[in-house]
């Protein structure tokens, strides 16, 4: 496996990907890439932040996404980096959280297995994995009879922005994860 090092100069082969302070500007630039490149595909990368699940976060085969934040005060709405893949359970380097659970309630555990809150700031290290690279398709228009006014909107905007990117000669979906994921608390 390949890794980078970025400080606050380009990427660099033969090392590690360091996006320290998600708020900065270098780790804005670098999320931003792996957001809409491929650069990053199967690179080792550490960043730091705050790690929180979304408002939505569901379990699946084990897994849980969270997102990254630049402070414990953030949004995950105002996430720098989504996906963060962390395992289910009570081991090293994995979240729990009740059916029906309050943020105090939010487990997670770092590389030694000691239990930290969403209020505790990582170091997350892990890899950088995209779907697929296949181009998008164009988004699809609401049907049917209950079809929302806010529905119509968001599928007028979807399609202005496939368009820009179209423009662009940029028609690739950057769906990423990053997986492999080793916290250690800041």
């Amino acid at each position: 496996m390949k890794t980078l090092k970025l400080w606050l100069a380009p990427a660099m082969v033969g090392a590690v990907v360091a996006l320290s302070g998600c708020g900065d500007s270098a780790t804005s630039k670098v999320a931003e890439q792996i957001k809409t490149s491929y650069d990053f595909n199967g690179k080792q990368v550490e960043m730091v932040g705050y790690l929180k699940p979304t408002r939505f976060t569901l379990v699946s085969n084990g897994v849980a996404p969270l997102v990254l934040v630049p402070s414990s005060m953030s949004d995950p709405v105002n996430a720098t980096l989504e996906n963060i893949m962390l395992p289910f359970g009570k081991n090293a380097n994995s979240i729990f959280m009740p059916e029906r659970y309050k943020s105090s309630e939010i487990e997670l555990r770092d590389a030694s297995a000691k239990v930290h809150s969403v209020d505790t700031q990582f170091k997350v290290t892990g890899t950088v994995v995209y779907d697929s690279t296949e181009k998008i398709a164009p988004p699809q228009p609401p049907s049917g009879k209950m079809v929302l006014e806010i529905q119509r909107q968001n599928y007028e905007k979807a399609k202005a922005a496939y368009e820009e990117r179209v423009k662009k000669g940029d028609v690739y979906s950057y769906n990423y994860k990053v997986v492999n994921v080793v916290l250690t608390p800041q």
